[in-house]
């Protein structure tokens, strides 16, 4: 695994990958894990999130984790997305971090792994 390390509020590409739907009625499951360690002098977060391309492209959703109480935390942060990109052309997702409040020095991935999976599902039924 690779250290990564964001000292800024700006979200910063840790990896990507791409998919190439079979239909345009396909929807993308996109699930990814992070461990996070966040160094800081009181309210310790980072935040996490998803984009279709690349950081310029569209969020897809964000998670923000980490502790008000403590000065430095240690968490995972692991979402699952289905995007819909009706289309039959290669698309790229990324995972991308930053620290999410002022009072946060940095966040790392401390040389831990970190993961997005991309799934194409040809059904989906939700009510």
């Amino acid at each position: 695994s690779t250290n990564f390390t964001n000292s800024s509020t700006s979200m910063s590409e840790m990896l990507n990958a791409s998919i190439t739907p079979t239909s345009t009625n396909s929807k993308i499951l996109i699930h990814f894990h992070v461990n996070c360690q966040i160094v800081a002098s009181s309210n310790a977060y980072g935040r996490a999130t998803v984009f279709r391309g690349t950081i310029s492209g569209t969020d897809l959703g964000a998670l923000i984790g980490g502790s008000a109480a403590g000065s430095n935390a240690n968490f995972a942060l692991t979402g699952t997305y289905v995007d819909s990109p009706s289309t039959t052309s290669a698309q790229q997702y990324t995972l991308a971090m930053s620290k999410a409040s002022g009072s946060t020095s940095s966040v790392t991935t401390d040389s831990t792994t970190y993961r997005i999976v991309l799934m194409e599902v040809l059904a989906w039924v939700q009510n």
